[in-house]
């Protein structure tokens, strides 16, 4: 985030002060995206689980029994693409919404999530205001359902 981003963030409401926060599964295999995203998260005041794949996620779930209400995931991906992992999301239970952070958001690639619904999307790089609005988005159940 830059100094510039962080100046035009408008003052959080009461509401937003009194938010509970997300806890958000992070899944990007580019690193530096992984980590600006997960930064700006948790200077939203939400916990992030930063995975670089999606197999990576769903060992979690196995093994660590990892909880959350969020998955935000890139679709392009080696080994896993972000469709196909939200599909193994849903078969084991998660109901909760996905968000869709990719530079490649055609028409094509919406229509492999609309059966996964909640779904939302970001295309990258996504502002401070860009990601503070589809969060608020979430929170309202304003997604594709």
């Amino acid at each position: 985030m830059t100094l510039r981003e962080m100046k035009d963030i408008e003052p959080e409401s009461e509401t937003q002060r009194n938010e509970v926060p997300l806890r958000i599964v992070l899944v990007d295999d580019d690193e530096c995206v992984r980590t600006m995203f997960g930064n700006v998260l948790r200077y939203l005041k939400h916990t992030v689980f930063e995975f670089e794949a999606a197999p990576a996620v769903l060992g979690s779930l196995i093994h660590d029994q990892l909880r959350f209400d969020l998955i935000v995931t890139d679709h392009e991906m080696p080994q896993m693409m972000g469709n196909r992992l939200g599909a193994e999301l849903r078969a084991r239970g998660f109901s909760g919404p996905i968000l869709v952070h990719s530079s490649s958001l055609s028409g094509d690639v919406r229509r492999l999530y609309e059966s996964l619904g909640p779904v939302g999307f970001l295309e990258k790089p996504a502002a401070i205001g860009e990601v503070k609005a589809s969060l608020a988005a979430i929170r309202r159940g304003n997604l594709l359902a």
